[in-house]
């Protein structure tokens, strides 16, 4: 079982080997694992549900989860306006298919900015954690939005 400092040290590794300044802040209760597109959150209960749910060691899907996230503030700082303007709130029709198509985009653009920094060895794995990251994260966005329409 990971626990915090241990976590902790190896998100710092990852973060001043790319040269990233990211506030790391754990969560155990309430938040996902993810990023504002600055800081991230690390939720080591979710790292190790996910870690079952890949059936891969906790100490890669945290690195794994660490290198996707940081694709996310990759991408968002590169990509901020894009993101904002692909997806228009105002328009009604096919709101679902559009809002999932948006979300699924930014997961891809994670999955290829975190691709370009992760070392080569774990490329494999962070190919197939992001695939199956994208499978799961279609089917529970279509969950939680159609709960909410209701």
């Amino acid at each position: 079982m990971l626990n915090q400092p241990f976590a902790e040290a190896i998100i710092r590794q990852i973060i001043k080997n790319h040269n990233f300044k990211c506030k790391i802040t754990f969560d155990y209760q309430n938040k996902e694992t993810g990023t504002d597109g600055y800081d991230l959150t690390i939720n080591l209960k979710q790292i190790q549900s996910l870690s079952k749910s890949y059936s891969i060691p906790e100490e890669l899907t945290l690195k794994l989860a660490v290198y996707h996230e940081l694709g996310h503030v990759r991408a968002y700082q590169n990509n901020i306006e894009s993101h904002i303007r692909q997806f228009d709130f105002t328009i009604k029709e096919n709101i679902l298919d559009r809002f999932n198509q948006f979300e699924i985009n930014k997961e891809l653009d994670a999955w290829k900015c975190g691709n370009s920094i992760i070392p080569e060895i774990l490329k494999k794995d962070f190919d197939l954690f992001n695939e199956y990251n994208i499978e799961m994260y279609k089917s529970e966005k279509e969950r939680r939005f159609r709960k909410a329409a209701k």
